[in-house]
């Protein structure tokens, strides 16, 4: 047997050295073996973090950048599985359908209509017209019988306010609406007042949700 190592053979010639046969290896030979080596490993998660600190915070900086280790880990543990988000929608709490077609307390049209007049007195009863004003006293006058009607917990009602305001002139004004709902369950309330310098007129309507 041949021994690559060795400087004699079974048959007592000399044997060609090491760097003899590096020199004969051809190219292919050479492939081989640089293929059959083994491969680098790749690089984790972590190392790139780490070679990206020294990016961020080297000797050439002089000071630690503010994007360093800690603002990177903060950024990798922000982000969240595709898991997560569904594991908080099942844990939230599914209502059952109830399967109610009335409402628990309908929509009292009179206790509606005292509210309003007495916002509307306390509001309007001396207050002159002013065309620069009117705009933001009937936004005003809106929300406070919104509010109002909105304490009266009317269960499953949309509540909507329509407000008319004008200057008082000796004309004649007519407010008129029309809707499309369920007479059993929808209703509205409507009142006025007027003095010697305007008029105005709301109307509150309660509609029922199924």
């Amino acid at each position: 047997m041949e021994e690559i190592g060795s400087a004699t053979i079974d048959n007592g010639k000399k044997s060609p050295s090491v760097k003899s046969l590096s020199k004969r290896l051809s190219y292919s030979d050479v492939s081989v073996l640089s293929n059959n080596s083994p491969q680098p490993r790749p690089n984790s998660r972590w190392d790139l973090i780490r070679r990206r600190v020294k990016m961020t915070t080297g000797p050439s900086a002089g000071v630690a950048h503010p994007t360093g280790l800690r603002a990177i880990l903060k950024r990798v543990s922000s982000k969240k599985h595709p898991l997560d988000s569904e594991r908080e929608s099942q844990d939230e709490v599914q209502k059952e359908n109830t399967y109610q077609l009335g409402p628990n307390r309908p929509f009292a049209t009179r206790q509606v209509r005292e509210a309003i007049q007495d916002i509307l007195v306390a509001l309007l009863q001396d207050q002159p017209y002013d065309v620069t004003k009117a705009g933001k006293l009937t936004k005003r006058i809106t929300e406070a019988v919104k509010t109002r009607v909105k304490a009266m917990k009317f269960s499953r009602h949309k509540l909507v306010v329509h407000t008319v305001m004008g200057s008082k002139a000796g004309q004649g004004v007519q407010v008129g609406s029309r809707c499309l709902w369920n007479q059993n369950t929808d209703n509205s309330a409507t009142c006025s007042i007027e003095n010697k310098y305007l008029f105005t007129v709301i109307t509150v309507y309660g509609i029922y949700f199924e």
